[in-house]
């Protein structure tokens, strides 16, 4: 489905691509043959007229400067046809985007996490038939349940990142969500590298350093990430999703490979770096941290069910 897609739009790149090379190729073709011909066509009627001493040499030369400058302000115009042309493509290819993500997918992007009468599934196996959910602003979540059960599928469709088969889907507009789902690759170069360490202001340099030195990683700036244990690149993986700037945040399994004595000091900086963000965690195991949340959502045979708090305040 994900290369069929890319393909698509590849495709689509290509022919509007196609379409503007041509387009541009054939006005400076046709601007090339029409001042050719002009030429030519001044070039023997002035000769003409001097010959017949109707017209001075100097008049001549006056006439043929006359034509250059009319010849090239039709030159400049089919150039900025070709321009023109251009323009219009990168609109229709925008209007064809805003079109997307306004919802005929089953995706309508605005200022809440909810899910109404939504399907889902892989191939002819339903994952969910009616999920129904609504997450405030401002909301933490904890979603728990069974290998299987749909808990990273549910971060996805959250993230905008699957569409549902029925239903409709509201979630936060891209540049507002930070999601760190599994899988996730690092691009060659160091931790500091990895943010662009060089091209940021003062206060986000101190807040990574921060951030890096609140989870042990400050000595390992310099290192590349697969140079880490499966534990610290979990933890950088957290601290690259608390380091965006978001209001909706997302994190599949923030604790998997964390060694016993950094999970609640991470869990913790979570929570304390999102603070008045919606935040969605998602676990396989999460009896610890049950209190920490706002909401405790459990998914079970296709299900959603929301689970009673305990009394007990947050670490």
């Amino acid at each position: 489905s994900a290369g069929a897609s890319v393909e698509s739009a590849l495709r689509e790149y290509l022919r509007a691509f196609y379409g503007r090379f041509r387009d541009s190729a054939m006005y400076r073709t046709w601007s090339g043959i029409l001042g050719s011909a002009g030429e030519t066509a001044v070039i023997i009627g002035g000769g003409y007229e001097v010959l017949r001493r109707r017209l001075s040499f100097g008049g001549f030369m006056g006439f043929m400067n006359a034509f250059w400058y009319v010849f090239d302000a039709f030159a400049t115009l089919a150039d900025e046809m070709s321009e023109t042309a251009r323009v219009l493509g990168a609109m229709d290819r925008i209007l064809a985007f805003s079109e997307t993500a306004s919802g005929e997918d089953g995706i309508v992007r605005g200022s809440r996490a909810q899910a109404r009468d939504v399907e889902f599934g892989w191939s002819s196996r339903p994952l969910w038939v009616s999920l129904d959910l609504d997450i405030p602003p401002g909301c933490r979540v904890l979603v728990t349940g069974p290998n299987g059960s749909g808990k990273s599928t549910l971060a996805h469709l959250l993230a905008g990142l699957l569409s549902p088969r029925r239903g409709r889907l509201t979630t936060y507009p891209v540049h507002r969500i930070s999601a760190v789902l599994s899988p996730l690759a690092f691009p060659p170069g160091t931790l500091l590298d990895q943010v662009g360490y060089d091209r940021l202001g003062e206060d986000d340099r101190a807040r990574f350093r921060r951030l890096l030195r609140a989870v042990g990683l400050e000595d390992h700036a310099d290192r590349d990430p697969e140079a880490l244990s499966s534990g610290q690149k979990r933890k950088f993986e957290v601290i690259l999703g608390l380091f965006r700037r978001a209001e909706l945040y997302l994190f599949d399994e923030p604790l998997a490979g964390v060694d016993a004595r950094s999970r609640d000091v991470l869990m913790r900086l979570l929570l304390q770096e999102t603070a008045g963000r919606t935040v969605v965690v998602v676990m396989h195991e999460g009896e610890r941290y049950r209190a920490w949340f706002d909401r405790l959502w459990r998914l079970e045979n296709g299900r959603l069910v929301e689970e009673p708090k305990t009394a007990v305040t947050a670490g």
